[in-house]
């Protein structure tokens, strides 16, 4: 198998060439020792992108590695930093160090203490020796380096980023690094796990909620966001004050969240603008999805009341019901805008709640009970029932056509 984590000793060959003409023979790296009172000396400097691709090892966990340390490199994370970084080049930051252990067991290589600083450390690497190391290297038959122990140092943590960087070509990008010296394999296990293990991605209302803080949403992001934020600040909406839009503790008169803004936000980005009429101001979109609401209330009024007992106003009903929304509009929508009256007409007429919904030849009652749809609340099961809400509406629609054409 190929290494796909690695480089080809002619790539490399290439890199240090290029890092020799910006900094001549010799890299030099400074380190400022920091204490943490425990068994690790840590220190912290920094590195340009190039350098961390030149001069460090990297060691995921897959196939080719099954003793690594990181882990197993995906090319879609790295194209998604590298797509991220060039949308906004002149703001994007990487304040996260790369996590590193540099090995001083080389010949081309030293650890200076400052003379006035003991604090301060240089690390300094002959680049024309580790060159000639590469050069006379041993390599496999598809040119990859047959002993990578030879590298001045070992990447812990950050492949993926700096992988992204280095596409992005920021390579004189300068990043932060946290840097262990001599660190045992099994020590640099450990201090993966210390950083990733117990790590919680922010969650998708909080991540949302700083997008829109920094300006970096979508324009239809952005409109998505304003019509949601309407609907849950506006006290003429259905959906005021139930849509989770802040992770913390929800003051106590506040009534109990239906779904978040990140799931609703997605939603109408996708099943809802392009539905609309281009250039309907996002307020008028906030009235005609309350009216849209309003109408499912009304047709199915103990389903929208009862959340222990049905799943009309959950995260899934809410997915089903907007996912439908563009053939709901679609039909509805003549010569103006639809109105209450015109949503609930259709609900009335195509989706009843006398009515069966046939799914894989199961018949549910269409009332949204939580006994009968429960089972269906994964992305799969919602897809299920959305396509058989969808079928049955064109089957509808077939029979009232048939029945006027006689």
């Amino acid at each position: 198998m190929a290494k796909t984590y690695s480089i080809t000793r002619d790539d490399l060959l290439e890199l240090l060439r290029n890092l020799k003409s910006s900094y001549g023979n010799t890299f030099k790296l400074m380190l400022v020792e920091l204490n943490q009172k425990n068994a690790y000396k840590m220190r912290t400097g920094k590195l340009p992108v190039s350098a961390t691709h030149a001069l460090l090892r990297r060691i995921p966990r897959d196939y080719d590695n099954p003793e690594g340390i990181q882990r197993a490199l995906k090319d879609s994370k790295v194209s998604n930093i590298e797509k991220i970084v060039k949308e906004d080049e002149s703001k994007y930051s990487s304040p996260n160090a790369v996590v590193l252990s540099l090995v001083t067991s080389h010949e081309y290589v030293s650890l200076e203490t400052d003379h006035t600083n003991k604090e301060i450390s240089y690390f300094i690497i002959d680049l024309e020796g580790f060159e000639n190391v590469v050069t006379e290297a041993e390599v496999d038959a598809d040119g990859y380096l047959c002993d990578e122990n030879i590298f001045p140092g070992t990447m812990i943590d950050g492949h993926h980023r700096t992988a992204g960087f280095y596409r992005a070509t920021k390579h004189d990008m300068e990043l932060p690094v946290t840097v262990y010296v001599d660190l045992p394999s099994k020590d640099m296990a450990k201090v993966f796990a210390d950083i990733n293990i117990y790590q919680e991605k922010p969650s998708t209302v909080h991540s949302l909620a700083m997008k829109a803080l920094s300006g970096t949403l979508s324009s239809d992001e952005e409109i998505s966001h304003n019509i949601v934020t309407m609907l849950n600040q506006e006290d003429w909406s259905i959906l005021y004050r139930r849509i989770k839009d802040i992770d913390g503790p929800r003051p106590k008169d506040y009534p109990k969240s239906y779904v978040t803004n990140s799931t609703l936000v997605k939603l109408v980005e996708d099943h809802v603008l392009n539905a609309v009429p281009v250039g309907l101001a996002a307020h008028r979109i906030a009235e005609l999805l309350n009216d849209y609401f309003e109408a499912v209330s009304k047709v199915y009024p103990i389903a929208w009341s009862d959340e222990k007992s049905h799943v009309l106003v959950k995260s899934m009903g809410f997915q089903i019901m907007l996912r439908i929304f563009d053939k709901v509009f679609t039909m509805v929508y003549k010569e103006s805008i639809p109105s209450k009256q015109d949503f609930e007409n259709f609900f009335e007429s195509y989706m009843n709640p006398a009515n069966e919904l046939i799914v894989h030849d199961k018949a549910l009652d269409l009332d949204w009970n939580s006994k009968d749809y429960g089972g269906y609340s994964s992305g799969k099961g919602i897809n299920d029932i959305t396509a058989a809400v969808q079928r049955h509406i064109v089957s509808i629609h077939h029979e009232m056509t048939e029945q006027s054409s006689r």
